[in-house]
């Protein structure tokens, strides 16, 4: 990187970076030349009286953002008999849901969660702060051109160079600016029928762990059972837990092993080696619920508080109000790595409560670190909110390719898939590229999402299930 400097009348000077310049002197002119006129253009005014301008040489892109982005794509629409036709629809993403991190250190400005694959990166128009003027570079071998903030639009579709140009016409920082998307196509969603032998009609709860789908179930005689599958075909044929008073509907997963609540309000543990199936007691403290787990935590309400815990022996308080909003029915929990720290773990909870007109969500953010773990927060619902968590008759929910998914029954029939990108603040209805199974009829009974690496399961009772590839 060569830096190059123009001396302009007053002895204000013109900061210019170009590329290892590769051309002839009569080039290089013609490029100088265009940059002092650039350079006029903005600070002829505060050249012409040096003595009333105050020169600094703070140079810094101090916030950024984006306005919202509207695409063309082309999709697949489904008529009631499920044949499929491309059509071009139109798909805005607002500019506020674009989250942006700007490294100062190494001079990087990047998003933090990557974009759709449909999102057209050509035309964006960037919104930022800065300490001095800020220009960008239109080509690998052009100038640096001023731009203005929230007017004019760049081609993301690669990095974009933008130069911070400090008043004093000297000192200089470049950053480069990425705007991620995903590389692969998720615009549809096609479901593959599973043959399998899968015989509970009761199911209570579907995890993943060890390799292996494990379902949760109760038997004819109201008893918990287990059976695994690897391949979701071959079933284990359905073992009765050893304990009889565990709670299907309850069980977690923390550090590779199960966790459930008993009738008598006791956590008991069974290891994922031992399928599920052998259940000791591991806690000596009474419960209302078991709520969730992560990476670092174990969380339970006992009717005073959300209570976490590492070892199911030293409990903490790790939320303490809104306990009349928390799930009531139909509870799921998923937990993942936060995007911009791989040492904070997002935990967020969702189900049905008799109180609220819509599903319920909460949200937690956690860490060994007390400065950075915090409580449990209930995602509050106001009555004009668009993207609330939508109230199924039932539900559940998972997390899968870096977002989270619902789906549930209503009107009789499954509804829509609904997707999260935000950790649970706002669901969106997917298109009709992501139709439901066929065959996913209520009337065979509850069905579930459970996600298997990028891979997004149905498992419904009666020995139906489907894989569906997110393509």
């Amino acid at each position: 990187m060569r830096k190059l400097f123009v001396i302009l009348p007053n002895n204000c000077i013109l900061a210019y970076y170009e590329q290892m310049i590769k051309t002839d002197t009569k080039k290089i002119f013609w490029c100088l030349l265009a940059s002092v006129f650039a350079f006029i253009s903005l600070s002829l005014t505060s050249c012409m009286d040096e003595e009333e301008v105050v020169q600094s040489p703070e140079c810094a892109i101090v916030s950024f953002s984006v306005n919202s982005i509207k695409s063309y794509v082309t999709t697949k629409k489904y008529d009631k008999d499920g044949n499929a036709s491309d059509t071009i629809v139109s798909r805005t993403i607002s500019g506020a849901d674009i989250k942006f991190n700007i490294d100062q250190v190494n001079n990087r400005i990047f998003n933090v969660d990557s974009l759709p694959i449909w999102v057209d990166l050509k035309r964006v128009v960037p919104n930022f702060s800065s300490h001095g003027n800020v220009f960008a570079q239109f080509g690998e071998d052009s100038l640096f051109y001023v731009i203005t903030s929230g007017t004019d639009s760049l081609d993301f579709t690669k990095t974009v160079q933008l130069l911070s140009l400090a008043s004093d016409g000297v000192s200089t920082k470049l950053y480069k600016v990425d705007i991620y998307k995903h590389t692969a196509n998720i615009d549809t969603l096609e479901w593959n029928k599973i043959e399998s032998n899968l015989d509970v009609a009761d199911m209570k709860k579907t995890l993943y762990a060890g390799g292996k789908m494990f379902v949760f179930a109760n038997d004819a005689d109201d008893k918990p059972i287990v059976t695994s599958s690897a391949d979701g075909s071959e079933w284990t044929a359905p073992a009765a837990l050893s304990n009889a008073s565990i709670d299907c509907g309850s069980v977690v997963l923390f550090n590779e092993s199960f966790y459930a609540l008993s009738s008598d309000g006791y956590i008991y543990s069974s290891s994922v080696a031992n399928q599920g199936k052998t259940w000791t007691k591991a806690s000596d403290k009474k419960m209302k619920k078991l709520l969730c787990a992560d990476k670092y935590f174990i969380y339970a309400y006992d009717g005073e508080a959300i209570l976490g815990s590492n070892d199911l022996k030293d409990w903490q308080v790790q939320g303490s109000e809104d306990f009349e909003m928390l799930p009531e029915s139909d509870l799921c929990s998923s937990s993942y790595a936060s995007n911009t720290n791989a040492d904070l773990q997002i935990a967020v909870m969702t189900g049905k409560n008799s109180k609220s007109l819509f599903g319920v969500a909460w949200f937690k953010m956690s860490s060994l670190d007390s400065n950075t773990n915090q409580d449990w927060s209930y995602i509050q619902i106001t009555l004009d909110n668009p993207y609330a968590l939508p109230k199924f008759e039932t539900q559940s929910t998972t997390y899968c390719n870096g977002a989270l998914y619902t789906m549930g029954v209503r009107n009789g029939k499954y509804s829509k898939l609904y997707r999260s990108d935000d950790n649970g603040v706002t669901w969106h209805s997917l298109s009709d590229s992501y139709p439901m199974p066929k065959e996913l009829d209520p009337a065979n009974g509850d069905a579930s999402l459970v996600a298997v690496g990028s891979k997004l399961w149905i498992i419904q009772e009666n020995g139906l299930v489907w894989q569906g590839s997110i393509q």
